[in-house]
């Protein structure tokens, strides 16, 4: 569900500016504080930041976008609990 609405944010966000927020090559954590959760909330995309439940190691939501033009959020998975996804780390873009 966090990355459903994470990815929402991203389409509202590039819908209204035209490219999504950049990052450099080693991407940002989404803490709630970062620059991209800061730009998101600041364009009224979304009101905070869903962190991941453990929110350690690992666990955090990674974003990264070096043109604007696409992005790929990293994230993991704690169980094997949701359909056709195992633990582990997955990804998301556009």
């Amino acid at each position: 569900k966090d990355v459903k609405t994470l990815q929402d944010a991203l389409s509202i966000y590039v819908t209204n500016a035209s490219a999504y927020p950049v990052t450099d090559t080693n991407g940002v954590y989404l803490t709630g504080s970062d620059a991209v959760a800061s730009t998101l909330i600041a364009a009224g995309a979304l009101p905070a930041v869903p962190l991941d439940p453990q929110n350690v190691g690992n666990f955090r939501y990674k974003y990264t976008s070096t043109d604007g033009f696409t992005y790929t959020l990293i994230y993991y998975l704690e169980t094997n609990s949701i359909p056709g996804k195992s633990a582990g780390e997955h990804t998301a873009s556009p």
